[in-house]
């Protein structure tokens, strides 16, 4: 993939999303989920959370 391909893409528009909340409320779920067209189960919402970001 050439990396000046994106630029010959007219049609498509790059958007920065910022996700606030407090700790442990699912932000990194909500965007893994949406990043990967699913849904989340009632098990994973319950799951045990994770730290997976640090600011």
């Amino acid at each position: 993939m050439d990396a000046d391909m994106d630029y010959e893409r007219p049609n498509v528009e790059t958007i920065k999303c910022v996700v606030v909340g407090d700790n442990a409320v699912g932000k990194t779920r909500l965007i893994c989920a949406r990043a990967c067209n699913t849904t989340l189960t009632q098990y994973q919402l319950l799951a045990t959370h994770v730290p997976t970001v640090w600011a």
